[in-house]
């Protein structure tokens, strides 16, 4: 990122970071919910069975620990990218 501060190299990071993490969560949601049903589908039997519901604090508490360990690796992102030397990274080595 040549020419940017380091404020908005990082604010670069942090954007693509965040869409992504949503995506992921929002994917992480369907997908989990699929493979849920197929666990508890192949795991019962006749004389046991499973709730089938997942309650809305499990989906919130997945939520809130996927998004605090995108804000700490974006935390860690940022002082990485402040010692990165951009044009010593765009040197070529022979």
């Amino acid at each position: 990122m040549l020419g940017f501060f380091d404020k908005e190299v990082t604010m670069y990071v942090y954007r693509e970071n965040l869409v992504l993490t949503v995506l992921e969560i929002l994917a992480g949601f369907g997908l989990g919910f699929i493979m849920h049903r197929f666990v508890l589908q192949t795991a019962e039997i006749d004389i046991m069975r499973f709730a089938r519901q997942i309650s809305l604090t499990s989906y919130l508490y997945s939520f809130l620990l996927m998004f605090f360990f995108s804000s700490l690796v974006m935390l860690v992102m940022h002082f990485k990218l402040k010692r990165v030397d951009m044009v010593e990274a765009l040197k070529t080595q022979d």
